[in-house]
């Protein structure tokens, strides 16, 4: 593995929506989430079940933000806080 290469295990994908769920649960709702992130409700429940992919970090920082670091970043892209 190269030293650019990073692993997202299913324990990560658990733990990232684990805390986007928590992140809607905040917001009042997934479409209330969903309508303050300006994305798709799929998309939010996309990112609580991990398919087919996970929170990116750009969005990640985004919704660290919206629940005034009440959610971490680190809890949301786990991977790439271990990677640092």
């Amino acid at each position: 593995m190269s030293e650019f290469e990073i692993t997202i295990t299913e324990e990560h994908k658990k733990k990232s929506g684990k805390y986007v769920k928590y992140a809607a649960q905040l917001m009042g709702g997934v479409p209330k989430l969903a309508k303050i992130m300006n994305v798709e409700r799929m998309t939010i429940y996309g990112w609580i079940n991990c398919k087919p992919y996970i929170i990116s970090p750009l969005r990640a920082k985004q919704l660290e933000k919206v629940t005034n670091y009440q959610v971490k970043f680190e809890d949301l892209c786990p991977h790439l806080a271990e990677n640092k």
